[in-house]
């Protein structure tokens, strides 16, 4: 049914409907009107009072633009701004009543729990600026490390860090923690471990100092809170609500000024507020504080009560707010309350008018009829419709619902980021095991925020990439550092999501953890290189020892059947010299043979350190796999153990003892024995018949249960 043919039906009762909401908006007008008229007329100065959370410097510097751009004074206000120090409780200062505004963390939601009346009326910073700081020489690298040490922080302020070290399963009582005495140098002398800290200032002062420091994030660590927050008091905005909503208006707007007029801003903070600080310093907290509040994407000021919420949840979980807690009258709504008295009058008149319109509309009655009669005609096909349209949502809806599932629960990490700027806007929960990181701290983050710079800049590479050329990219391999797993191997494949223009708006990314497949294929590599390399060496050794047994067997009765030929000739005879050469040149032959197939063994490697216990490892490994399963391996190996030698030929020297070890066991089984053990060779040592120096050796013992040597044989088996 057309536009125009639904006008023409168009029913009685849809005509009062439209006139009774235009007898509305004309009534709120004029009470608008009205109500601006008024506050124009009676506009003064009210003295107010805001505490800040410590003394003068550009970390409050949209509070100092509202003052001396006028936009307090445009708002009928006379401000003043006064400094905080060491020791003051900011809540019981505006709860007090001895200021009317002040500046807190995200612990004001612990206050209001505990009793005292807050709300919250912005969020200036959208990330926690607060750090704990350490010296690079400490060793402190994690919050583990603080377990022992001396720690200087706010106990009234220090929500996110000890919710960063109770989410790290760092017990509160294993640290020393002393107050805080806002004098760096107590870090910088050594007085105390770690402190508590800001990112916007300290450590530049440590920078400058030339100390080298080490910050210990709470974002790293998934604690990710508003900084800086904006409050008043409940009885402030009970009495006042045209003021407290008018003051926060103003400070927004001056917050605003001071991010696009920094320079402005610090001259005002050094002339008028008396701050020491230098312009370097106070440029260096103002691109912290554009880091933290991100103004060129989000409103400032601006809280979202689900963040709120998410805050609350992570206290309740990490003990520190009981799960009763309720965020009713917490965050302030700055939307006008209607005025009751005004609403009520303009009930009264509307429902004269409304009466008037209903014996007006009693009289058009019976010329409706026939028009609703059409009208009705019109309204089954539009129920028709209607749930034609309703059943195809409903097989939307379950398809999206499938899709869904079959997105949370697939094993692959799969992930989405908008195509503007590379920000992830979805991830599943095999990412989020994957990274180990909440779904809620990667969202609206790039990959800077959580991946060393190597990586991002790879990963960002190749997601424009994608974008540029508009079709997918297979990565075999691609290196990513996880929270808690470490180092590992991707194979992702990453895909670009198209507008009906053919414009990338999204990158869809899938990735497959390959580490353990990676790491097993290149390790059965290595092994079997190693294992057909010992084979090959074996079999080489295995020939010059079969030569040299060969010869050892010619010569031994060259030399045996000369011998007895000198003992029956005469002496001093030719033939006796004879054979007296005869027996020389065997013995000599027989050295020879004993040099080549030591030659042979030898390697043109120099000697170098290797670890002895990993290649043992490697040789059982390999052995393993050869010798029949009746024979058991058994191992003492000690770790860590260092010699100097040739690998291939101690890799040989191991594959050779147990090999033979084995041979002596194959046909009835029985237990093969390594042990590798650190030794110290001293006066009454066991071994001092060796004629060994004194000092650490590395003692390599391979034995079995096979039949063993003959006694007979044993004091030669070395030659």
């Amino acid at each position: 049914m057309s536009s125009f043919a639904f006008q023409r039906r168009l029913s009685f009762t849809n005509i009062f409907s439209i006139l009774c909401f235009s007898l509305i908006l004309s009534f709120i007008n004029i009470s608008t009107s009205e109500a601006k008229q008024s506050a124009a007329s009676d506009k003064k100065f009210d003295r107010v009072i805001l505490q800040l959370k410590w003394i003068h410097q550009f970390n409050f510097a949209g509070y100092y633009a509202a003052v001396e751009k006028g936009f307090y004074k445009e708002a009928g206000l006379d401000v003043t701004i006064k400094e905080g120090h060491p020791g003051m409780d900011f809540v019981d200062e505006v709860i007090s009543e001895r200021a009317n505004y002040g500046v807190e963390m995200p612990e004001l939601l612990i206050a209001r729990h505990n009793g005292k009346p807050v709300v919250v009326l912005a969020a200036i910073f959208q990330h926690s600026p607060q750090i704990i700081h350490t010296r690079a020489d400490s060793g402190i690298k994690s919050p583990h490390n603080l377990i022992g040490k001396k720690v200087m922080w706010r106990f009234d302020s220090a929500a996110e860090l000890r919710a960063m070290l109770i989410n790290e399963k760092v017990s509160l009582e294993q640290i020393e923690f002393m107050e805080l005495s806002w004098n760096i140098n107590d870090l910088i002398d050594g007085k105390v471990d770690a402190i508590h800290a800001y990112v916007t200032d300290q450590p530049f002062s440590l920078e400058k100092a030339g100390i080298e420091v080490t910050e210990l994030s709470p974002l790293r660590y998934g604690i990710d809170f508003y900084g800086d927050c904006l409050f008043t008091s409940e009885k402030e905005l009970s009495k006042h609500p045209d003021r407290v909503k008018t003051f926060r208006e103003a400070s927004l707007r001056g917050w605003a000024y001071a991010m696009d007029h920094p320079e402005e801003l610090m001259d005002i903070i050094r002339e008028k507020y008396g701050t020491k600080s230098s312009r370097e310093y106070m440029y260096n907290e103002f691109n912290h504080i554009k880091q933290l509040m991100l103004p060129k994407f989000i409103e400032i000021g601006h809280m979202n009560p689900g963040r709120w919420k998410h805050i609350g949840d992570t206290f309740v979980k990490l003990g520190m707010l009981d799960p009763d807690y309720s965020l009713d009258g917490f965050i302030y709504d700055p939307k006008p309350q209607p005025d009751n008295k005004k609403l009520i009058r303009i009930v009264w008149i509307l429902l004269g008018v409304i009466t008037a319109i209903t014996i007006s509309a009693i009289i058009l009655f019976i010329y409706n009829r026939k028009l609703n009669e059409e009208v009705s005609v019109r309204t089954k096909h539009l129920s028709d419709e209607i749930a034609e349209r309703e059943q195809v949502e409903k097989q939307l809806k379950a398809s999206e619902s499938f899709l869904h599932s079959v997105f949370e629960n697939i094993p692959n990490m799969i992930f989405v980021k908008d195509a503007k700027d590379l920000r992830f806007v979805h991830f599943n929960k095999a990412g989020e095991k994957l990274l180990g990181y909440s779904r809620e701290s990667l969202i609206g983050k790039n990959d800077y925020d959580f991946f060393p710079q190597e990586e991002a800049e790879f990963f960002t590479a190749k997601d424009k990439d994608v974008l540029a050329n508009k079709k997918l990219l297979d990565i075999p391999e691609e290196p990513i550092q996880t929270k808690e797993k470490g180092k590992r191997t991707l194979h992702t494949k990453k895909i670009p999501i198209l507008n009906e223009n053919g414009e990338p708006v999204f990158l869809l990314g899938i990735s497959e953890d390959i580490t353990e497949r990676k790491s097993a294929s290149e390790e059965r590599k290595i092994l079997e290189t190693k294992l057909h390399q010992a084979q090959k060496m074996e079999s080489i050794g295995n020939l010059a020892g079969g030569i040299a047994h060969d010869f050892n067997n010619i010569l031994s009765a060259i030399i045996g059947y000369t011998e007895l030929a000198l003992d029956d000739i005469e002496r001093g005879s030719r033939l006796e010299k004879s054979l007296q050469q005869v027996f020389t040149a065997g013995k000599r032959a027989r050295d020879l043979v004993k040099q080549i197939l030591t030659f042979a063994r030898q390697s043109d490697e120099e000697l170098k350190p290797i670890r002895v216990d990993k290649i043992a490892t490697e040789v059982l490994r390999l052995i393993r796999s050869t010798i029949p399963t009746t024979i058991e391996i058994r191992q003492e190996i000690e770790s860590d153990l260092l010699i100097m030698g040739n690998p291939t030929q101690v890799h040989q020297l191991f594959v050779n003892l147990c090999t033979n070890a084995a041979h002596a066991m194959e046909t009835k089984g029985g237990i093969l024995r390594v042990s590798l053990k650190k030794v110290l060779i001293d006066g009454d040592y066991l071994w001092k018949n060796l004629n060994l120096k004194q000092g650490g050796y590395t003692r390599i013992e391979v034995s079995d249960t096979g039949a063993g040597i003959a006694p007979e044989i044993i004091d030669s088996i070395f030659e």
